[in-house]
Order: C-alpha cells, then structure tokens, then sequence
C-alpha cells in the first residue's frame, strides 16, 4: 500500500507539468454466441453482447534527464461491461461495471541494456500475455496461458522490474520482484490463502534470444507489422512463503517456453507462434499444464488487409482432471491495422468431461 500511495504522488505530478499527457483510447465491443452457459452438466446455447475492454491510457514521456527518458503511463480500464457468461467455465458472471486502474508505472531507462520499471504492471513471463491485447492474433489468448498469469498471483500487480536488450537486442531480459502478496487476490492454490508480506516473495525471469536483423521493436503476434522476426524465450516465475488450507510455506511455480517468427514473401505476411508451459503447487500438489501452436497469413483486400488463422492448443488441469482440446479458426479484417478493424473466432473445445463446446466470438477494435 506505501509504495501505491508513493506512485501514485509521483505520477500525479509528473502529469501535473506543463505538457500534456499522450491519450490512447482502446475500446472492444464482443459478441459471443454458442455454448457458453453450462446447467445440469451440460452446456446451453446462448448469447452475450458486451464490452470487452474500454480503456484510456495516459503516457508521457522525459528525454532532458539523465540516461536516456523517463516514461509515466497509466490505464484507467472498465474491462467485461455487462458481460452474462464466462464461456470457458461456462458460469454466469453478471459482472458490474467497475472503473479501475489497469496499469500505472513509472520507467527510467538509463540506457538500452538497463532499464528500470516500478509499478502496477505485467509479470514478465508468456509472450502472449506481454503483448497487447490490441495486437492479438486471436480474439481471445489461449487456456493455458490465461491460468499462468493468475497462478502466482495477479499479473498486474506492484513490481520492481529491471529489463533490457544487450548486445543490439540478441539478448533481452527482464527481471521482476515484488512481494507476492497479490497470491491472495488471485488464488488458485487452494480455498484459502495468506502471504507473508516480504520484498522479494515473488521472481520471474524473462530471457528472450533474437538472431541479427530479426530483433523485433514492439511486440505484436500479427502479420500487421513488416519486417522478418525471430524470437525464442525460456521464463519462469516463483512465489513463496504463503500459507494455503492451513499448509505452511506453500511454494508456487510457472516454467515456460514460447518462439514467435513473422517472415513475408513479396506482400504476403507470414507468422508462426508456439508456447510450452506447466505450474505447480509444491505442497498442494496442484498442477497444471499445456501448449499451444498457431499461425496466420496476413495479405491485401479490396479495403485494408485480411488475415485468416489457426490455434490448435492442449490443456491438462490436473488438479481438476479436466483436460482439453482446443481449435480456433480465426479471421480478421483489418481496415487501418489495428486502429479499426473486426474479428471472427469459430472455438471448437474438446472437453474430457464429455461437455463439449462450440463458440462463436465476434469482436471490433477502434484505438486511437
């Protein structure tokens, strides 16, 4: 909480200066239709029209400091407005409409190879999960990595992250710790969980390897961007010290590994993207695994670009002895990248419960 409020002072004066903040809006209305609501064991037909994001983004940016910039961005989100169902679970969400704050950090790169991130911002692990939900592939992310970014506790919460690119960007890390005390927010190790609150609870490790001339500059899993991309990452994360069911000591675990090539042949683009994945519980002995491989064909239409693609993924929740097999067939038209564009996702999920199901997702994005 002090190091919230310290933040928060800092970033209410930083904007408080003579300039202006930039202001980027996203803004994602969803439709869903198909088996989305599970009663009696199995799954009913339905529909959900809502919003699946509406955020604001404030950034502003430093370049007469020492090192290099200082960078302060904050996202103010309303995320899942009015949404009924939770397709995956199949359960009612009747969620209310709540206005929070997504992201909010403050960046001081002193020079390409150390930067220094304090704040209210993502768990470096899975590339799918880093990179925007702006610049998706998919309408959704997959299973598997969703569950990652909650099994150590919330991927959005207060961390100190040091990151960087050595060696022209061949190598890039980036290292989190925080106190892991979001475990409690975000629990799957059990019914109930308590942290002990101490810096240093929670680590994770990013290490991302890029051969010359492939280094990608932004993260994006499309075929919007131009240019040949190669990337190959091994992360991990860990959190310990809370106590989980009256168990002492409880130690949780993400180990992954994720590539992502984007190549073209004359206007023709082409990306391939995988991840492998596993978590774990050491006392609880809940685990949890899976992998995912897609790919898409990114290429001119009469207005814009089109792009059809295909997700194939695996998920084995074994603490729940729910396995699942997971296709998307996806499209999306973009007519001015991603600052407008729409989607269509067909989901077909193979579930071991013998539930199985077929979605259909409908999705627009105006940023600006």
């Amino acid at each position: 909480m002090a190091l919230l409020l310290v933040l928060l002072v800092a970033i209410t004066f930083v904007f408080a200066q003579d300039t202006y903040p930039e202001i980027e809006i996203q803004f994602q209305p969803r439709l869903e239709a198909g088996d989305i609501y599970k009663e009696g064991g199995e799954f009913k037909s339905r529909s959900d029209l809502y919003i699946r994001r509406f955020r604001v983004k404030l950034k502003k940016k430093w370049k007469d400091v020492p090192g290099k910039w200082i960078k302060v961005k904050v996202t103010l989100s309303a995320d899942k407005i009015e949404r009924d169902f939770k397709y995956k679970s199949g359960k009612r969400d009747d969620r209310k409409t709540n206005v929070r704050v997504k992201y909010a950090y403050i960046t001081w790169a002193f020079s390409d190879a150390f930067k220094f991130r304090i704040g209210k911002t993502k768990m470096p692990i899975s590339r799918v999960s880093l990179t925007s939900s702006s610049r998706q592939l998919f309408i959704d992310r997959p299973f598997t990595t969703e569950d990652a970014k909650d099994w150590l506790g919330r991927y959005d919460s207060l961390q100190v992250v040091l990151y960087g690119a050595l060696w022209e960007g061949l190598l890039r890390y980036a290292l989190s710790i925080s106190d892991g005390s979001s475990i409690e927010d975000e629990n799957k190790a059990g019914n109930e969980v308590l942290a002990e609150v101490s810096f240093g609870n929670f680590r994770a490790l990013r290490l991302e390897f890029s051969p010359p001339n492939m280094i990608e500059k932004k993260k994006d899993d499309t075929g919007v961007r131009k240019g040949k991309v190669l990337s190959i990452a091994l992360y991990g994360g860990e959190v310990e010290g809370f106590d989980v069911d009256g168990i002492p000591n409880e130690r949780g675990r993400v180990l992954g590994a994720d590539f992502f090539y984007r190549g073209s042949v004359k206007d023709l683009r082409f990306v391939l993207q995988g991840e492998v994945l596993k978590m774990d519980y050491k006392k609880t002995g809940r685990k949890e695994e899976g992998w995912f491989l897609q790919g898409g064909v990114n290429f001119p239409f009469p207005v814009g670009r089109v792009e059809p693609a295909l997700r194939y993924e695996r998920q084995n929740v074994r603490y729940k002895n729910l396995k699942r097999k997971i296709f998307t067939l996806g499209l999306n038209h973009y007519l001015k990248a991603h600052s407008l564009k729409w989607s269509y996702n067909l989901i077909l999920i193979d579930n071991s419960d013998g539930a199985d199901q077929k979605v259909h997702q409908i999705q627009a994005q105006v940023y600006f």
